[in-house]
């Protein structure tokens, strides 16, 4: 079979991300979606990593119509909407969360 199709192998080295476009291209998007999270709290970037890449792996791509997440795991991912609003409750993680939720969108 590999005869019959002759494919093109492009290698390429491990540290050298930059022979790949698709990477530069979605490095620079998920750095922008930082940028615009953290604004005056450049040192909290990580922070706000797990949402972002959460964020960009939800997002439907525009040739295959369908997000990252839905290709991976078959159905979409769930989303947190108006989190904030929630009553506070007892647990101190969770309540962190809310918080960390809250500021962000406010």
């Amino acid at each position: 079979m590999w005869k019959r199709l002759h494919p093109a192998i492009n290698l390429s080295l491990t540290y050298h991300p930059q022979s790949y476009g698709q990477i530069e291209v979605v490095n620079r998007t998920l750095g922008n979606m930082l940028h615009c999270l953290v604004q005056g709290h450049p040192k909290q970037w990580e922070d706000f990593l797990r949402q972002v890449e959460f964020t960009y792996n939800s997002m439907p791509n525009r040739s295959t119509e369908k997000c990252p997440f839905q290709i991976v795991y078959t159905k979409s991912p769930n989303h947190v909407f108006n989190i904030y609003v929630l009553p506070k409750c007892s647990d101190k993680t969770a309540t962190q969360l809310l918080d960390q939720y809250h500021d962000v969108l406010t």
